[in-house]
């Protein structure tokens, strides 16, 4: 019983069960001492490999989106501290030199 897959996907998602389908066919196989045909190995078509690249380029504004975020954040608190009197900067040479004094 293995995942139904196609040779040739056309999507992103086809993509991935095709080679989910194609990994446990392979399993499958091995333990009967086979390996799979070149006729049923999946292909990574042009649409596939397209939506794949549309799928990355998402994830690395998603990426920088996050850490323009994270810098915000981390302005808002330089902020707070310098507002309440704590100079990080200071807090940060005691770490550094209670640290070598414990090395």
């Amino acid at each position: 019983m293995g995942i139904d897959y196609t040779t040739s996907p056309k999507t992103f998602a086809e993509l991935c069960n095709s080679v989910r389908g194609q990994v446990e066919r392979s399993r499958e196989l091995a333990m009967m001492g086979q390996k799979i045909p070149a006729s049923e190995s999946v292909e990574l078509t042009s649409e596939s490999f397209l939506e794949t690249l549309d799928r990355i380029e998402h994830l690395s504004e998603m990426a920088m989106e996050n850490a323009q975020l994270f810098m915000q954040i981390n302005d808002i608190f330089q902020w707070i501290f310098k507002f309440i009197g704590l100079d990080l900067e200071e807090l940060y040479d005691m770490q550094d030199e209670s640290e070598e004094d414990g090395d």
